[in-house]
């Protein structure tokens, strides 16, 4: 889907989304459904680096975005560095993969003529682009072309992004469970599915998180499962403080291992050190989408990696946010 504005709450309150989920790829990291059991047979460090790369491109291109709208997500839609990384993958992936890959691939050199011929970049700028990393200070003018145009760049990233879809969807039997449990063996894909997210954390500790007293608690909070990610609405009434209701909203993801937080911490405009202690920063910031509003907390415990990215009329201070990651992370 093309990356838009739209709404993560209710009660007639509209957030301005600087970036929706990604690419389709973005949907593979969150569509986790429920994983099959498969062996580790190739499952080895190279595939598990050039897991960890696609990811951090997704997410480079989210920061990104998060300062220059949507544009960083069309460019990453038709990115020649992606075209890269699944290169790399491809060479290093267990068998039970490699199609799926290849015609993921083929998609992206696909894109990479829409570049050309559609945008009429040369061979120069498409060179550029595939060694430039998104990260949330970059800056696409710096590499792109000063009369690129927009819509048709978006019309372009639109016609990809279906052929995306079908290639993915069209492997769900297949190669893609596949995939999908690899990715959370390497730690890149988080561990929640639908039955797990009412287990990851109860709805006590997230009314209590807000305030909410004791008998409110089942009564305020609404989960929902997304495409893999598990969203819980906080509903509130309106009130001399919050004169609309607004809604609050959490997401949590937690990974296997501290591969994640590695990634994604390195492509904040101010990288901080989560082995020694959280990283939290402003932006609502999770698996299938970031949302200028909120706040972000990276957490590292126990060997496994958790984020917890929280949006609504009241931020949720660090220690909260801490807490809720490790707590997410004890319940897995």
């Amino acid at each position: 889907m093309t990356p838009t504005s739209t709404t993560p709450g209710s009660n007639n309150h509209r957030r301005r989304v600087a970036v929706a989920v990604v690419a389709t790829l973005a949907a593979v990291a969150a569509t986790l459904g429920i994983i099959r059991s498969y062996s580790d047979d190739g499952v080895n460090e190279a595939y598990c680096d050039g897991m960890g790369t696609m990811m951090g491109d997704i997410a480079g291109a989210q920061f990104a975005g998060l300062r220059e709208g949507t544009f960083a997500n069309l460019i990453l839609h038709l990115s020649p560095s992606l075209a890269a990384t699944l290169d790399l993958l491809i060479g290093v992936a267990p068998s039970e993969t490699k199609l799926l890959l290849e015609l993921l691939k083929d998609n992206f050199d696909l894109g990479e003529q829409q570049l050309k011929s559609t945008m009429g970049y040369s061979d120069v700028v498409i060179e550029q682009l595939r060694i430039f990393e998104m990260d949330e200070n970059s800056r696409l003018a710096d590499v792109l072309q000063p009369d690129t145009n927009p819509e048709s760049l978006a019309s372009a990233s639109a016609n990809l992004t279906d052929l995306l879809g079908s290639t993915y969807f069209a492997r769900l039997a297949g190669e893609t469970p596949r995939f999908r449990a690899d990715g959370v063996k390497c730690g890149v894909f988080p561990l929640t599915d639908e039955d797990g997210c009412s287990d990851l954390l109860p709805n006590a500790s997230i009314a209590s998180s807000y305030g909410f007293p004791i008998e409110q608690y089942d009564s305020v909070v609404a989960l929902t499962y997304d495409d893999g990610n598990c969203q819980w609405t906080i509903n509130y009434e309106p009130s001399p403080q919050n004169l609309e209701g607004e809604d609050a909203f959490l997401w949590v993801d937690v990974f296997s291992n501290t591969v994640a937080n590695r990634v994604l911490t390195a492509r904040l405009a101010e990288p901080g050190d989560v082995t020694t202690q959280p990283v939290i920063v402003d932006g609502a910031r999770h698996s299938i989408g970031v949302y200028p509003c909120g706040r972000t907390a990276y957490v590292d415990f126990d060997g496994r990696s958790a984020v917890v990215a929280a949006c609504g009329p009241r931020d949720l201070d660090d220690t909260t946010l801490t807490n809720l990651a490790i707590e997410a992370i004890e319940s897995r």
